[in-house]
């Protein structure tokens, strides 16, 4: 399973191709991260290799929606190391089912959106926006506050919103949040 892991976080598609009896979203460390958790916090804010990110979604659109142990998402690590770009790809692929459809089912990408963006960790209830805005990441935190601009009203366990999470950080760059 190391090779695996090594691949994951190298992009290494070839290696999962060669494994393909196991379903992807199976693969998973003794903390339950993904593949895709693997690789996502590997990489530099600007390393992801996107051929990897979309070639692995192809192959199991489960991992969309899969989350480790502490009930982290693939959403809530790209807005924690601050991927934007990720983030972007991750909403619209919730949304890719529903876009070539009437109305009705186009609202359902947005109700399919809206609960990946509220789905919380286990423990701390944090979303990620919560992440997003703990690690200071102000591209993140505007792509998700535009996505659903209820967000910032959301409580995690200690009561704290991202909103209010922000407002003792109001310093500088902050003040565009």
């Amino acid at each position: 399973m190391d090779s695996l892991y090594s691949a994951a976080a190298d992009g290494d598609i070839d290696k999962f191709r060669q494994h393909a009896a196991v379903p992807l979203d199976q693969i998973l460390t003794p903390n339950g991260n993904t593949i895709l958790h693997i690789h996502i916090t590997a990489q530099p804010k600007y390393g992801i290799f996107w051929t990897f990110v979309k070639e692995m979604l192809k192959m199991c659109p489960d991992l969309l929606w899969k989350a480790n142990k502490k009930g982290e998402t693939l959403l809530h690590m790209a807005a924690k190391h601050g991927h934007t770009d990720v983030v972007e790809y991750l909403l619209q692929e919730c949304k890719k089912a529903y876009q070539n459809h009437d109305d009705h089912d186009q609202e359902l990408g947005i109700t399919a959106t809206r609960w990946m963006l509220q789905m919380a960790s286990h423990e701390a209830k944090d979303t990620a926006l919560h992440e997003a805005v703990r690690c200071n990441h102000l591209d993140v935190v505007r792509i998700l506050t535009n996505e659903d601009p209820s967000l910032p009203y959301d409580a995690n366990t200690a009561c704290e919103t991202p909103l209010y999470m922000a407002a003792p950080q109001r310093r500088g760059d902050m003040q565009r949040f």
